[in-house]
């Protein structure tokens, strides 16, 4: 009985195809925005790295969705949108490892492996949006500071003060 690496590797291009359509329809402005190779092209190197953890361990693929929030941040895609690329890998993961195949323990593991990868990722996505948006925020404060100091004595009453003070 193949494994659940094996399974899914063998459904690769359905999955992709279907999260593909599920993100280019699902509201995600972002999503639409983009030619759909580029979208095609990053759901592949998504399906491979979650398909990779699965032999090599979960650490694998939450960094490699630490690697695409950042940059999907930087592109201006929203969390919500992010969270809907995770959430169509794990329908169709689910998808494969729900199908019968051995033991129900065997099923069930599969499901588990599967939401406990896909939950960890969610939860990097999470630390990392919320990571950005606080660096955001402080570096507009920042800005709004340097900007309140640089029109300091701009005004003509405080100049008018300060000339007569002299």
């Amino acid at each position: 009985m193949p494994d659940l690496q094996t399974r899914l590797s063998a459904r690769r291009a359905e999955m992709v195809e279907r999260i593909v359509v599920g993100l280019r329809g699902s509201g995600a402005d972002s999503y639409r925005a983009a030619e759909e190779a580029i979208v095609r092209a990053r759901v592949e190197r998504m399906v491979d790295c979650f398909v990779a953890s699965l032999r090599d361990g979960p650490c694998r693929f939450v960094e490699f969705v630490h690697e695409l929030a950042v940059a999907r941040i930087a592109e201006g895609y929203l969390l919500r949108e992010l969270q809907r690329a995770l959430n169509f890998l794990g329908e169709e993961a689910w998808r494969v490892a729900a199908e019968p195949a051995g033991e129900l323990a065997e099923t069930v593991r599969r499901l588990a492996l599967v939401s406990g990868t896909i939950g960890y990722a969610k939860d990097q996505l999470a630390r990392d949006y919320l990571e950005q948006k606080e660096r955001a925020e402080a570096a507009l404060q920042e800005r709004r500071a340097r900007s309140g100091q640089l029109s300091r004595g701009t005004e003509s009453s405080e100049l008018l003060e300060d000339l007569l003070s002299k």
